[in-house]
Order: C-alpha cells, then structure tokens, then sequence
C-alpha cells in the first residue's frame, strides 16, 4: 500500500517513461465512458470531471460532442504535460491533484472515474474520497466509476487494488448515494490480456 506521496511518484515515473499506447489503460477511443456521460448528461454545459484521467482521450471527444466546461484531474503533473498535446488548457480545465486532496470551489454535474477508486484500499483513503465526492457534486449529478471486478486482475501498474463487485460499492457508498446501473465489461489491454471491469453509475440520495 503506497502513501501519498509515493503514489505521486509512482504515476510521475510511470507517465514520463511509458508510451500512452503501451499502458494497460490504453483505449483509443472511451466509447463506454462517452456513451454513459451522453446517457447521463442533461446539457452540454454540465460540469464534467475525468478523475485521473491522464493523457487520455476522453477530453478530446467529449469537445467534439460539444461539451463546454470539462476538468481533467490527475496525480501526474507530467501525465497532464502530455494531455495539453490533445486538448489545451484554453479548452479544458486541468488540476493536478491527488483526488482525495481535492478542495475546489466547484460542484462536477458529473463525476468520472474509471480505474482510480480502486487503487484505494485502506478504509482512511475511501473515506476520504467518499467525502470528497460528496463536496464536489450536487443533488443533480451522476457519478460514473470503473473498477476491476471479482473476475479483474489484482493489480494495475504494478500496484495492488481493490477489486469491486456491486455489493462492495453498495457497502461504501449507500449511506450517501444511489447505485442506478452497473454492468461489466472487458477490456483488452496492448498486450492483449482481457481485463474485467464493473461499470456503476451512482446518484445522490
């Protein structure tokens, strides 16, 4: 179990010696991730916020369906060098935090996460996301996060993680929000090995 300051480490070596195209996360196109926030979103001005979400893709798509006010937050200041290459700082908002230090003023009409949760598995750290969660959303907003399932590995990147079955998320988050869908999918990493997800979208109680 890393501390925080060696997960900053840790992510801050793995995004300045690995290729985007190389790392198991790796998706050419977020097609779950851009069909949920469409399914979900009630404007293209919502508040959208990708967790962690690297030099990804998803940004980029989600400007060209429209969407206006997006956040791009990771623990990787080299990771977030490497998103202005996609979409620029004009465009989207970037933070670079550890989710669980984040203290904005802003409530997200949606939350994305997808395989950040997970790497969280002493009960301090899921609290304090839970509570973070909880200050930066509203009444009003949908809360999409990806972990691996009980099928999944047990480690990403070379750190242990904590796999997630519907019971499990219920057991964190039912005191505060709502699981409205789940479902699994596989994801096939450049390597070519099949990772199992659970997908569950959460509202406010």
């Amino acid at each position: 179990m890393l501390t925080k300051s060696e997960r900053k480490t840790h992510w801050e070596e793995i995004y300045s010696t690995k290729k985007f195209e190389d790392a198991s996360w790796y998706q050419l196109v977020p097609k779950t991730s851009i069909d949920l926030i469409n399914k979900y979103s009630k404007s293209l001005d919502d508040k959208i916020i990708d967790v962690g979400g690297g030099d990804n893709y998803l940004s980029k798509y989600l400007l060209e369906e429209g969407y206006k006010n997006l956040f791009l937050m990771d623990i990787s200041e080299k990771a977030l060098e490497r998103a202005v290459k996609k979409v620029s700082k004009e465009k989207v908002n970037f933070i670079c935090s550890d989710v669980v230090d984040l203290d904005i003023k802003e409530e997200f009409d949606i939350w994305h996460d997808r395989a950040v949760f997970h790497f969280f598995e002493n009960e301090e750290d899921v609290i304090k996301y839970k509570d973070v969660l909880k200050k930066h959303t509203n009444d009003n907003s949908i809360i999409l996060i990806a972990t691996f399932s009980k099928r999944g590995p047990l480690k990403c990147s070379g750190i242990d993680i904590k796999q997630y079955d519907l019971n499990d998320l219920s057991n964190v988050f039912n005191d505060s929000f709502n699981i409205i869908e789940t479902f699994e999918e596989n994801h096939t990493t450049p390597s070519g090995s099949i990772q199992n997800f659970n997908f569950f979208v959460l509202k406010k109680k």
